[in-house]
């Protein structure tokens, strides 16, 4: 019995220590959109937009800037290697932003609708809403995409 108890403490104190290491980074609050036909820009360089339900990009680009559109996974090991240098790279730009859609699985209705084969799942648009390259999960695709989309 001790020993069950025992790693039970281990697995919590594991589960503890991995949300205090990441998941700060991770947990961004889900926003509306900000409407580029309103001319709204968002101050928000990273948000969730999607939690697995249906999203319509277009609501998503910001006038003026580069939107890069991050389709991932939780529980995806790639996404979150190449999720933390996908934001340091907008992090670099004044005129760059992300938006991040959790696809939560392989049927859920962003899937579906975006025909996710792949995840990481990166789309990049440039200033005038089109779409630059295809979606690739190759980080220096994504930070070619988007030197191209910012000339």
């Amino acid at each position: 019995m001790k020993r069950i108890t025992m790693a039970v403490a281990v697995i919590v104190i594991i589960a503890a220590t991995a949300v205090v290491m990441y998941g700060n980074k991770y947990m961004v609050a889900k926003t509306g959109p900000a409407s580029a036909l309103a001319g709204t820009i968002s101050s928000e360089k990273v948000k969730i937009i999607s939690q697995g339900e249906t999203v319509n990009l277009t609501d998503y680009l910001v006038k003026d800037k580069v939107v890069v559109f991050d389709f991932y996974a939780d529980w995806c090991g790639p996404c979150r290697v190449l999720g933390p240098r996908v934001e340091e790279l907008v992090q670099k730009y004044d005129d760059v932003v992300l938006r991040k859609i959790n696809i939560v699985n392989w049927t859920s209705a962003v899937s579906k609708q975006y025909q996710i084969q792949f995840v990481p799942n990166v789309r990049v648009y440039d200033k005038q809403g089109q779409q630059v390259g295809e979606p690739t999960p190759n980080y220096d695709a994504i930070a070619a995409d988007v030197a191209q989309a910012r000339k």
